[in-house]
């Protein structure tokens, strides 16, 4: 009885606890610790102190105007968003006692055009405004001397004057990405002398000022992608970090250009026409990041990186050099990324890669590059991830990797080899990861195999020509824990189904690409073999459905210790259960694959909601409990066995009317037990006390 009074009380502690904390925010918005989503400006008061709103989609359009934020609670708010909103008006006095406000945005809403340029300046600390995708077709309406960071991308916007941020003056970041910008007046930054940060990506400009940049002595940034350029040159003052012109069909970067750049940094050219003269980067000692990818480069000057000592990134992608030459330098490269991806290389010199001694990841895919090529790795002590898919290597030899005792990673993928030598990895003892998918491999491993991969987590054969896999072929990898055979015209026979047992032994999963669970729970051990099990006899099922009677639980897995001792036990015998399932098995040749795909997947497959079969085993128990325990207090209470120790009130009710006769309505009456003494007291008022004897 006390443990269920504790329990109402915490429940309905519980409850006035919720209600309380409902209480502490306006009914249209929702409140976490120090933050507000509303859909409505209608706020009555906040409880807590609202460092953060947000007023997003809100059912009428708003209007921003008197005391709207002169609310309890909000105060010391430092950050407004209004999302996906029309917005009427907006006055200064309902912004001016926003004293702590940093940064206020409107995105995705319509909002007025300002006639009042103070509007803005009434927030003495704000630092950041953003107005995006809000239909602007200029900004020279906005007053602010605290403004640092301005962001209009994706508006309307045309063109950028001399006024436009005339009286912002104090701004290091703008965002104009996104607009139709097609003009630029060569003073529109000139009044701004702390700018550092600029982009103007995605815009319909062809002409940039020379000039545009000369006063701006702190500009470190510069985003011009995207942008009909065809050549860029500008004076600068400056000591630039980063400039991307990706996408702006230029035709020429010239040296001039190029020799201004000396604390240049970060340099995006991909995705033009540009032509590299020789020396072009000498001057940019500093550079740490390149990409020149996607320009039509056929030659590739041994010195084009000869000075760049500090460079760590080199994307080459998309060209078409045919030979790749050495890379000199006067010392070594720091360089950690080289990628080449189909640049249409044949041959790469022995040395092309000598002075890269710390790279970690090579990507040269997609290439034309043969066995003659492969000597290159004696250099790269480093490497970790190697690329060398869809070349055009028919053999590896076994020193290739020797050097590159580090590597974690080898994509051989769509290479025309017929099978893999273990001894090219034997000097790998971090090998995790093997891709020799579409090879058109004939066996995996060369015979007589030679070698154990014994580090060997990921292997991925798919799409080749593989008609068996032995026991012994996976043996050479006894740590595997992932393996991709899909796409392969595998025999259905007993060596299948061997290696098929072996590998549910061993607890290797199918690759992902192979079969997708319906479960992202992470599994214990005991689900996981569950989950291997099956999948692996839904595969094969799915090869071998007409040709190859399978299944993972027949004797001939009690062989390979499969199980545990206790499954043994039961397959002594065969009984009808037995009888069931082969009529069941039967039954699956003769459906569609979609069924059996079906079935078998579910076979021996646990709930997917184990927790939610828990709480109701939980419930219906509790539930029986609780009628048993009832029906046996009402057993015995109704055979006095049990002393009431609550006494129950009884009701007197008079059952005789003004002529001491009893009322009847239809009923037998049996009087309780108060009722017969006092009709007792009032018989012997009438019958007479004494009766006589006979004889007396």
């Amino acid at each position: 009885m006390m443990a269920m009074i504790r329990s109402i009380l915490l429940l309905l502690l519980i409850k006035y606890s919720v209600v309380y904390t409902n209480n502490l925010c306006p009914s249209s918005c929702k409140c976490t610790e120090n933050s507000a989503t509303c859909t409505s400006t209608n706020f009555t008061r906040f409880e807590g102190l609202i460092l953060t709103l947000k007023i997003s989609k809100p059912n009428d359009p708003i209007t921003i105007k008197g005391q709207i934020f002169n609310v309890s609670g909000l105060q010391h708010l430092n950050s407004i968003s209004i999302e996906h909103a029309s917005v009427f008006a907006i006055d200064e006095t309902a912004l001016k006692p926003l004293q702590s406000l940093s940064s206020l945005s409107f995105i995705n809403s319509t909002i007025p055009i300002f006639n009042n340029s103070n509007v803005f300046a009434a927030i003495p600390k704000l630092r950041m405004l953003q107005l995006t995708d809000c239909a602007l077709r200029k900004f020279d309406f906005v007053k602010s001397n605290s403004l640092e960071e301005l962001n209009l991308s994706q508006n309307q916007i045309v063109n950028i004057s001399q006024n436009t941020f005339l009286n912002v003056p104090y701004l290091t970041f703008i965002n104009l990405d996104n607009n139709l910008v097609s003009s630029i007046h060569p003073n529109a930054f000139a009044q701004l002398p702390n700018l550092q940060d600029v982009t103007l990506a995605y815009n319909n400009i062809s002409n940039i000022p020379r000039d545009l940049f000369q006063n701006n002595t702190e500009i470190i940034s510069i985003n011009l992608s995207n942008n009909p350029l065809k050549e860029v040159y500008f004076n600068l003052d400056a000591d630039l970090e980063k400039l991307v012109l990706r996408s702006c069909q230029l035709q020429t970067f010239t040296e001039n250009f190029a020799k201004n750049l000396i604390s240049l940094n970060y340099l995006d050219l991909s995705n033009n026409s540009v032509k590299l003269p020789s020396g072009l980067f000498d001057k940019m000692e500093e550079l740490i990041f390149i990409d020149l990818s996607r320009n039509n480069l056929t030659n590739l000057d041994p010195f084009t990186f000869q000075l760049n000592i500090r460079l760590q990134k080199i994307i080459l992608d998309y060209n078409n050099f045919g030979e790749f030459p050495e890379l000199k330098s006067q010392s070594n490269f720091p360089t950690e990324n080289f990628s080449c991806k189909q640049c249409g290389i044949v041959q790469i010199a022995r040395d092309a890669f000598k002075h890269f001694p710390f790279l970690i990841t090579l990507d040269l895919s997609y290439n034309k590059i043969g066995d003659s090529s492969l000597a290159i790795f004696q250099q790269l002590q480093s490497l970790t991830k190697l690329d060398l898919s869809y070349n055009s290597i028919l053999r590896i030899p076994p020193s290739t990797f020797v050097n590159s005792q580090a590597l974690t990673t080898i994509n051989l993928a769509g290479n025309p080899l017929k099978s893999i030598d273990t001894r090219i990895f034997q000097h790998n003892p971090y090998l995790k990861t093997l891709d020799v998918s579409f090879c058109g491999l004939q066996q995996i491993w060369q015979q007589p195999i030679k070698a154990n991969l014994n580090s060997l987590l990921h292997l991925y054969i798919a799409n080749n020509s593989l008609t068996s896999i032995s026991t012994r072929d996976l043996q050479v990898i006894p740590f595997l824990q992932e393996l991709d055979v899909s796409k392969n015209p595998l025999h259905c026979d007993e060596v299948l189904h061997n290696a098929t047992s072996w590998l549910i032994k061993h607890n290797v999963e199918p690759s992902r690409n192979s079969l997708k669970w319906k479960t992202h729970e992470e599994l214990n051990t005991d689900e996981k073999h569950e989950k291997t099990e099956s999948s692996w006899k839904f595969l094969i099922k799915e090869r071998c459905l007409d040709e190859y009677y399978f299944d993972t639980l027949e004797d001939d897995e009690e062989e390979i210790d499969t199980f545990d001792s206790a499954d043994k036990g039961n397959s002594s015998t065969f009984d009808d259960n037995d009888i069931e399932n082969s009529e069941e098995d039967d039954e699956y040749d003769d459906c569609d694959d979609n069924l059996c795909a079906s079935i078998l997947f579910k076979t021996g497959q646990k709930s997917d909601s184990p927790l939610l079969e828990m709480v109701l085993i939980f419930i219906a128990t509790a539930l029986s409990v609780l009628l048993l325990v009832v029906n046996i207090f009402l057993y015995f209470y109704r055979r006095k066995l049990i002393t009431c120790i609550i006494k129950v009130p009884h009701v007197k009710i008079p059952w005789l009317n003004s002529n001491n006769r009893h009322k009847h309505s239809g009923s037998v009456y049996q009087p309780l037990s108060e009722e017969k003494l006092e009709s007792t007291s009032m018989v012997s008022d009438v019958v007479p006390p004494h009766i006589p004897v006979l004889g007396v």
